[in-house]
C-alpha cells in the first residue's frame, strides 16, 4: 500500500516569508501572491522590498538571504505555472515498508528561451545555495533545482553536487537533525538529487568535492536558524 502526498511549493515556504517579512515591507506584501511577483500588483512596495532585502544581503544578513530565497523560488513557481499551465506539484510516495520516492513535475522547457523565468531559476540557484552554507534544506534545494534543470545550468552542476552530498551526508550518513527538517523524507530526496548530478562530474572532481562536503557537513553548527 502506498500513502501519497502533495506537496505545492509555495506552501512550503510561506514561513520562511513571514519570519524576516515582520521587518520589512514583506510583512504588508504576500510573497507567495503571483499576482505579487509577476502580475505587478502593489508594484512600488514589491519593488522596495527588494531593494531592501538585496541591500541587507549585500551584507551577508541571514534572514534577508532566507527571504530573496523563498522570493525566488516562489517566483519560479509562478513563471512555470503562467507558461505551462502547471502549479509545480511535487508527489512524495511512502510504501508500507517506509521506503519514499518523491517525483517533481517537468519544470518549463526551453528555460533559457524565457527570459523571466530562467532570471527567477538563477535567483532561487543562488540564494538557496548561499543559505545552504548554513542550512541543508536551502543547500538540497539550490542542488535540486540544477539538477532540474541541469541542461541549462552546466556551469553550476560542481556547485550543486557539493551541495547534494554536503546534505546527503548530513541527512543519511550522520542523521544529524536540523530544524523542523523530517530526516527520512530530507534523504530520500537527497538520494535523488545526488543520483541525477554523480554522472555529470568526473571522478576527479567528485573525490574532491566529496571530502569538502563531509567537512561540511560534520562541522555544520545546527543551531544555525
Amino acid at each position: 500500500m502506498k500513502r501519497t502526498t502533495h506537496h505545492f511549493f509555495l506552501a512550503c515556504i510561506t514561513f520562511v516569508c513571514a519570519t524576516y517579512g515582520a521587518q520589512t515591507l514583506a510583512a504588508s506584501l504576500e510573497l507567495d501572491d503571483c499576482d505579487v511577483l509577476i502580475g505587478h500588483k502593489q508594484a512600488a512596495d514589491y519593488k522596495a522590498w527588494k531593494a531592501g532585502a538585496l541591500k541587507a544581503a549585500a551584507q551577508n544578513d541571514l534572514d534577508a538571504l532566507r527571504e530573496l530565497a523563498a522570493e525566488s523560488n516562489n517566483r519560479l513557481v509562478c513563471q512555470q505555472e503562467a507558461l505551462t499551465g502547471d502549479s509545480g506539484w511535487t508527489i512524495t510516495e511512502e510504501t508500507s515498508d517506509g521506503v519514499s520516492q518523491t517525483t517533481q513535475t517537468a519544470g518549463i522547457p526551453n528555460i533559457r528561451k524565457q527570459p523571466a523565468a530562467f532570471a527567477a531559476l538563477k535567483d532561487a540557484m543562488r540564494y538557496n545555495h548561499e543559505v545552504g552554507r548554513v542550512d541543508p534544506g536551502y543547500r538540497a534545494l539550490s542542488a535540486s533545482l540544477v539538477a532540474r534543470y541541469a541542461s541549462d545550468l552546466p556551469e553550476a552542476v560542481d556547485d550543486a553536487y557539493a551541495d547534494a552530498m554536503g546534505a546527503y551526508e548530513f541527512d543519511c550518513v550522520l542523521k544529524r537533525k536540523f530544524g523542523r527538517r523530517l530526516q527520512d523524507a530530507a534523504c530520500a530526496d537527497d538520494r535523488q538529487t545526488l543520483a541525477q548530478l554523480r554522472t555529470k562530474v568526473s571522478a576527479e572532481k567528485r573525490a574532491v568535492l566529496d571530502e569538502a562536503a563531509r567537512t561540511w557537513a560534520r562541522e555544520l553548527k545546527v543551531n544555525a536558524r
